[in-house]
């Protein structure tokens, strides 16, 4: 997922950090928040917290790493 982020960036569709903020936005109360990502269970396991949680992870890595 934070791979497709990198093509979106690359091909001028959007930054990376639009994407982030994308989800970020996201409401606090939203069941997107209440996957546990370091063990979603088997039926939670490819579910969209997952990936785009991962790549909000990714993404602040490179902020701070550069």
């Amino acid at each position: 997922t934070y791979a497709e982020w990198l093509w979106a960036e690359d091909q001028g569709i959007a930054t990376a950090q639009e994407l982030f903020d994308s989800y970020h936005a996201i409401p606090a109360r939203s069941p997107f928040w209440s996957v546990v990502i370091g063990d979603p269970g088997p039926d939670l396991l490819f579910s969209s917290p997952v990936y785009y949680r991962g790549a909000m992870a990714l993404h602040a890595l490179r902020l701070e790493l550069g």
